[in-house]
């Protein structure tokens, strides 16, 4: 990602591990799409966080209750972290986030005060 994106990433975990989740970044003309694979988190283990321009989340993934005792066991519960400083030019008063099939969407629109406008002339 070039350092003029609206986007960077904040690799600072305070110490603590988590697993990064894939994300893929959209630009256009109305501010900036960003999909996050958190596959297993529901809506309930999942919080989204802004603070001071910096775009933090995470999501917790829960063990599914098993049936009789455990014979093998590969998949265990984790948490998701991943966390953004956001360009000014970003309106977190207007970030809107939806989470399907493990995949969280979240539309980071510009200000309204960055986008383009046509001035016309009298």
């Amino acid at each position: 990602m070039n350092t003029t994106a609206p986007i960077h990433e904040n690799e600072t975990t305070e110490g603590a591990r988590y697993c990064t989740p894939k994300a893929d970044f959209h630009s256009g003309p109305e501010g900036t799409r960003v999909e996050l694979d958190l596959p297993g988190v529901t809506s309930d283990g999942l919080e989204i966080t802004v603070e001071e321009q910096r775009l933090t989340i995470h999501g917790r993934r829960k063990n599914s209750e098993p049936v009789g005792d455990w014979v093998y066991q590969e998949i265990r519960p984790y948490d998701y972290r991943r966390v953004f400083s956001l360009a000014n030019t970003i309106d977190t008063a207007k970030i809107k986030a939806e989470l399907k099939d493990g995949v969280l969407n979240l539309h980071l629109p510009l200000a309204e005060r960055v986008k383009p406008r046509r001035i016309s002339v009298g």
